[in-house]
């Protein structure tokens, strides 16, 4: 998966990108929760992926419930 969030996002792409968004912090000051999935590259490769890929994400239930239609 690695070649595919490399090729996603390249270099130039990932070093804008660290200049206009920080490093997420990890703070958890009473503890607990879930250790992180994905890294920000991760992550920021799937936005680019959705945005070029012309793939439809059908809303969640949760925001259905939220906007009936």
């Amino acid at each position: 998966m690695a070649g595919l969030v490399e090729r996603l996002v390249a270099q130039k792409l990932w070093e804008l990108f660290r200049r206009m968004v920080p490093p997420t912090e990890m703070v958890r000051q009473q503890g607990g929760g879930k250790k992180r999935v994905a890294d920000d590259r991760e992550v920021l490769a799937g936005i680019v992926f959705v945005a070029t890929s012309g793939l439809h994400v059908a809303p969640t239930a949760a925001c259905a419930h939220a906007h009936p239609r």
